[in-house]
């Protein structure tokens, strides 16, 4: 009887539906600056180049538009997501 019980709560625990999170929608921000010495600039040179990966899946990122700002120092920051 025992053995039967084991057997049938197995079951039962590998065809039951898994608990994930799969169908949230995440996102990352990535927030940069230069200083106005930098040779670079705060904006991406390719939109969508995959700069983070989840699982070895590369994510695509972009610049949240209208985010480049050249302070008056002459430093620049911007925002892109993935």
């Amino acid at each position: 009887m025992l053995h039967k019980l084991v057997a049938l709560v197995t079951t039962l625990a590998v065809l039951a539906p898994s608990f994930t999170w799969a169908g949230t929608a995440y996102s990352l921000s990535w927030s940069r600056t230069q200083s106005y010495l930098s040779c670079e600039g705060a904006f991406l040179v390719e939109s969508g180049d995959p700069f983070f990966s989840v699982n070895d899946t590369p994510l695509p990122t972009y610049e949240v538009p209208g985010t480049l700002v050249t302070h008056a120092d002459g430093s620049q920051s911007n925002l892109a997501e993935a």
